[in-house]
């Protein structure tokens, strides 16, 4: 879904570290660079997961909104691996 210029997807979590299966949708919006993002997060306080997963479609972050929230990040393309 495109708003404005952004692009954001509402997914259900894939992250495999959660106990499955897991309830609910999760935000998630596209990056051109997951690692500054997560250093923007980290840097700004946010409750930010250890490390970036892999989907078919690229790597993810998952971090929580100040409610606790759970949204995620994507970096087309990419490999968590390949995120240094």
């Amino acid at each position: 879904m495109k708003i404005g210029e952004f692009q954001i997807g509402l997914h259900g979590p894939s992250d495999p570290t959660l106990p499955q299966p897991v309830a609910g949708w999760v935000v998630s919006v596209v990056t051109d660079d997951l690692k500054a993002l997560r250093d923007a997060l980290l840097g700004a306080g946010a409750d930010v997961d250890d490390g970036y997963h892999d989907t078919p479609r690229g790597a993810v972050l998952s971090f929580r909104d100040p409610d606790g929230n759970r949204l995620q990040a994507m970096q087309l393309g990419m490999k968590a691996s390949e995120i240094v």
